[in-house]
C-alpha cells in the first residue's frame, strides 16, 4: 500500500535571511576582536615592568550585539595607571587599519549577495 501524500506547504525563508544578515556583523566584529587582542598581547611585556602575567590576562574585548560594537580594553581598573599614557591596542589597531575594512568589507559583499 503506498503511503499517503503530504500537503505542501509553502515556507518563507525571509526571517532566517534576515536572521544571518544581523548575525554577520556580529561574526566580523568577533574576527577582529579576536585578531587584536591576540597581536596585542605579543607586545603587552614592552609597556610595563612587572612581569606577573596578570595584565596579559586581563586584556579582552567585547562585540557587543545591541549597540553593534566592538570595545577592546582591560578588565583591570589600575591598567590606566600601570601603562600612562602608552596604549598597548592603538599602534596595534593602525596597523591593521588595511585589514579590518578588508574583512567588513568581504562581509559587506556576503551579506549583499544573500
Amino acid at each position: 500500500m503506498a503511503k499517503p501524500r503530504k500537503e505542501f506547504k509553502w515556507e518563507s525563508n525571509v526571517s532566517k535571511v534576515i536572521d544571518k544578515v544581523q548575525d554577520k556583523p556580529q561574526r566580523v566584529l568577533n574576527i577582529i576582536g579576536q585578531m587584536i587582542v591576540k597581536e596585542t598581547r605579543g607586545t603587552l611585556r614592552q609597556y610595563y615592568s612587572k612581569r606577573t602575567g596578570v595584565m596579559d590576562k586581563s586584556l579582552g574585548y567585547w562585540a557587543r550585539k545591541n549597540e553593534k560594537d566592538l570595545q577592546i580594553g582591560f578588565k583591570k581598573f589600575y591598567a590606566p595607571f600601570v601603562l600612562g599614557d602608552r596604549d598597548p591596542i592603538k599602534p596595534i589597531v593602525i596597523k591593521n587599519k588595511d585589514l579590518i575594512i578588508q574583512t567588513i568589507a568581504q562581509a559587506l559583499q556576503e551579506i549583499e549577495k544573500e
